[in-house]
């Protein structure tokens, strides 16, 4: 079991607030040591990169697309995880997106399967960009 100091921030980003709310939600409620915070607007995520541990977006936001969103997180934090957490498959991402070291891809459904998939997603990607080594 980890302590506090293993808490993972996740910062979520999408322009539905529905979806940012159950998100959240079921991603804290299947996993612990996952914060959630939500925000509407890719210009607030971009100002709080320092402050996280990952990001879960949508690819389709107004104003920039997921390619342009990770070229910009990359800019800033290469080494942050990134998660795509969308309606679209995998091969309906942009080529950029993929190019531009997307670290990860789960598809948005109505099953609560995803919202566990997507919390283990988040939890194992931290934990290789924080170089856990076993105690």
């Amino acid at each position: 079991m980890g302590g506090p100091q293993d808490a993972v921030r996740v910062l979520h980003v999408d322009d539905e607030p529905d979806v940012l709310e159950v998100t959240g939600q079921l991603v804290e409620l299947n996993h612990d040591g996952l914060t959630v915070e939500s925000v509407r607007s890719i210009d607030r995520a971009l100002d709080r990169l320092d402050e996280v541990d990952c990001i879960v977006a949508d690819y389709v936001m107004p104003g920039m697309d997921g390619a342009e969103f990770l070229d910009r997180v990359r800019s800033g934090r290469p080494d942050l995880p990134v998660v795509f957490f969308t309606g679209r498959g995998a091969d309906e991402l942009d080529e950029a997106a993929l190019g531009a070291d997307l670290t990860a891809h789960v598809q948005k459904g109505v099953n609560a399967g995803q919202y566990e998939i997507l919390g283990e997603h988040i939890a194992s990607l931290v934990e290789t960009s924080r170089g856990a080594t076993p105690q």
